[in-house]
């Protein structure tokens, strides 16, 4: 279904893109039926025991999804990116994602909107996503996704766009403070080699 035709958008089959496995976890998504629309499907499994992790439908009803691709970050942040269209949209670009200790997919952004209906024999060959290790550290994570859309009349487009997730840090130092004043700052000096402990309340969440 899209905006200015009966025609559908010739999805034509629903073969998951890329899978990735990261920190012993494949991970794969695909476009599935959801009742007379489509969804996107989000799979995830532990390698070692073939433990199913994740397996949720992304979708709203009146509203086609289709050709997702996904990955995902060393801490567990996912990524993904997906093509939608309905009777009110021409097929466009969106991407969604979720953080490790999010329960479920976050609410999709727009990326590129399509300016008219397609009639095209196939859609899908140009999308895809993968990380990007130059934009990410400890400050947060960066996927590039490209998407399609339609730039015409039976004219698609392809349009990458960089998805970043931004985490919390603490950060800093440890001194020997000589007098043990906060006031005074020239007496103090670096200390390596001690262990500190990152507490919430009387629970451990981190050492370094």
């Amino acid at each position: 279904m899209q905006k200015g035709s009966a025609a559908l958008v010739p999805t034509n089959d629903c073969r998951p893109t890329d899978f990735y496995v990261r920190n012993g976890e494949l991970i794969c998504s695909w476009h599935t039926a959801s009742g007379s629309y489509s969804a996107i499907r989000l799979f995830r499994m532990r390698t070692s025991d073939r433990t199913v992790l994740t397996d949720e439908t992304y979708g709203s009803t009146g509203t086609f999804y289709y050709y997702p691709a996904v990955t995902v970050d060393s801490v567990g942040t996912i990524f993904l990116g997906f093509d939608r269209s309905s009777s009110t949209e021409y097929p466009s670009s969106y991407a969604t994602g979720k953080r490790r200790g999010d329960a479920t997919l976050q609410s999709s952004v727009l990326l590129k909107a399509g300016v008219s209906a397609t009639a095209h024999s196939r859609w899908g060959d140009y999308t895809g996503i993968d990380n990007d290790a130059a934009a990410s550290g400890p400050g947060g994570s960066t996927a590039w996704y490209t998407g399609q859309y339609t730039k015409g009349t039976n004219t698609f487009g392809a349009w990458a766009s960089p998805l970043t997730f931004t985490y919390g840090q603490v950060a800093g130092s440890v001194s020997n403070d000589c007098d043990g004043s906060a006031g005074t700052t020239s007496d103090r000096t670096p200390l390596a080699g001690h262990l500190v402990t990152l507490k919430q309340g009387a629970t451990t969440v981190a050492t370094t």
